[in-house]
């Protein structure tokens, strides 16, 4: 029974000592946070199939459909399919071939996700047989249709990660009902400011919003690329996961970002993929061209110069910049 070093004994050494180039994962819920953190830990070339299993009676979150269609439009290397016909599968099998031969195969406890890897709950699992798991997969494959397939709003049901956010919203907003109340951070949600504390301004070349602008000394690959700043009160008071930790970060209108507390001091949000994609977010939101420094006057220009987000569960998290 292997029951600790989980994420490594699973999920990244049959790669390294095995030589396994394709992993075939069985799971009754996943999340894209864990396809994140786990495709960033392997070896280029690695391929992933993952079956999520429970879908046909537990629905799939919006935010998370729409991470795991983001992971399979842009890496070849990665493809996400649900079942869609009940019974829901609620098996945990990992199966790692070689050229398309099973070799290594562990069934368990544990669904694909950080919790169950990285020592959010206890887990346990066993070696098995590679081939009678892989057939299994296969036999599933077979009832299941791929997250990005044409016809899947209408195959399976979705509910809205909003529920829970519009609750978080309105407790947030009855705490800081008074006009002078300091609108900085509650159980479940965090007020981030895009302006720099001291002087009320955007962030200089090089930082925040700014972040890939050119500076006299550096220059970095996209001048879009970006970060949102984390106090030192906020990290400390541990809302946001641990930086090995990637979370998913669903937006108020409707986007979904892999998302990764960063930096030596873990005082930035970034999308660690590629840290553009959050520069050209804002961008495009407020109305400023892609390339171009941010001032605060677009910020005001928008509307709002901070951003509000709530935390809906370990590897989820919402952002509010809605006027």
């Amino acid at each position: 029974m292997i029951s600790e070093n989980l994420f490594s004994k699973i999920l990244i050494e049959p790669a390294l000592a095995a030589g396994c180039n394709q992993l075939n994962i069985i799971s009754g819920y996943a999340s894209p946070a864990m396809a994140n953190k786990h495709i960033a830990s392997l070896p280029p070339g690695i391929s992933i199939n993952l079956l999520v299993g429970m879908v046909p009676s537990d629905g799939i979150g919006r935010g998370g459909h729409n991470g795991f269609q983001a992971l399979d439009a842009a890496l070849a290397t990665f493809n996400c399919n649900y079942v869609i016909n009940r019974p829901g599968v609620h098996v945990k099998s990992y199966i790692w071939l070689r050229d398309n031969t099973p070799k290594i195969a562990f069934t368990g406890s544990g669904n694909y996700s950080q919790n169950a890897f990285m020592g959010g709950t206890v887990e346990s699992f066993a070696e098995d047989n590679p081939v009678d798991c892989n057939n299994l997969f296969n036999a599933i494959s077979g009832n299941s249709l791929n997250c990005l397939d044409a016809n899947i709003e209408t195959r399976i049901k979705f509910y809205e990660e909003i529920y829970k956010r519009n609750i978080l919203t309105r407790a947030f907003e009855e705490a800081h009902a008074a006009e002078d109340a300091p609108l900085v951070i509650t159980e479940d949600c965090v007020n981030l400011s895009l302006l720099v504390k001291a002087t009320g301004e955007t962030h200089n070349a090089g930082a925040g919003l700014n972040w890939g602008q050119p500076t006299k000394t550096r220059r970095r690959g996209s001048p879009d690329e970006a970060y949102i700043g984390i106090p030192a009160h906020v990290l400390r008071s541990g809302f946001f996961p641990p930086k090995t930790r990637h979370f998913t970060m669903i937006t108020d209108d409707g986007q979904s970002f892999d998302m990764v507390v960063a930096q030596m001091e873990g005082k930035a949000l970034e999308t660690p993929r590629d840290n553009s994609i959050l520069g050209k977010y804002f961008r495009n939101r407020i109305g400023v061209p892609l390339g171009n420094f941010v001032v605060k006057q677009d910020l005001i220009n928008y509307g709002r110069t901070d951003v509000k987000i709530c935390k809906i569960d370990d590897e989820t998290y919402f952002m509010d910049f809605s006027v």
